[in-house]
């Protein structure tokens, strides 16, 4: 696990956006779909621990 001040928010928003381009051109079917969507997901909870951390 990573606490939030060691979270990178530009790496974690570059990494949302590679998950999110790889899905477009997935299908559900797709072995690769579930790592995607798994890297989606961790992308966005470093981001939104990232951010809670910077509103305390």
């Amino acid at each position: 696990a990573e606490h939030a001040h060691e979270i990178d928010v530009e790496r974690a928003k570059a990494a949302l956006g590679r998950a999110e381009q790889a899905l477009k051109s997935l299908e559900p079917e797709d072995k690769q779909f579930k790592i995607c969507e798994a890297a989606l997901e961790r992308a966005l909870i470093r981001m939104q621990v990232a951010g809670k951390a910077a509103r305390k």
